[in-house]
């Protein structure tokens, strides 16, 4: 919405003109900042669209597309090339919104175990370059654990461990 406001908004001008009030308040609002916050918000719909593929699964997209959001809001993006950019605001209004939306990721979203896994096991993404090495190893021991438990090895094992 805000993107169809951005475009049109010489048009909604003109036609607000007559109403002084209205234009008023359309004038006080800072195009730079509408523009901004465009692009902070721009990011969610593109996750939002990555995530709705529609009949393929998606559990490994959650931790992907989170960490893609966190980045985000924390100021720093991957470019073309897969390196670490700084994202800079020309407005300070911009600053409260990243802090806020990235208060309420935090707190709506947890992740388990099958999350991180799920990503490491996606071709796409199993080389995690956005993941700390803890983070990679105890996904990775958590994989080889699903992996004994379903082969019945963590069974086979205790049987042998009896006297």
């Amino acid at each position: 919405m805000l993107e169809s406001i951005d475009t049109s908004k010489e048009h909604i001008r003109a036609c607000l003109s007559s109403k002084n009030n209205y234009s008023f308040k359309l004038n006080n609002i800072s195009q730079d900042a509408l523009k901004d916050l465009i692009v902070l918000l721009s990011e969610f719909k593109n996750v939002s669209t990555l995530v709705q593929t529609g009949s393929r699964p998606t559990l490994h997209m959650a931790y992907i597309s989170m960490n893609k959001l966190a980045n985000h809001l924390n100021g720093t993006d991957v470019n073309n090339d897969g390196e670490i950019i700084q994202i800079f605001d020309r407005h300070d209004g911009i600053d409260f919104f990243r802090k806020r939306l990235n208060q309420l990721l935090k707190s709506m979203f947890t992740f388990d175990d099958r999350h991180l896994a799920a990503a490491i096991l996606h071709h796409m993404y199993r080389r995690l370059t956005f993941a700390t090495s803890y983070s990679k190893n105890f996904a990775h021991l958590y994989i080889r654990e699903q992996l004994n438990d379903i082969l019945g090895l963590n069974q086979q094992q205790a049987i042998n461990d009896e006297p």
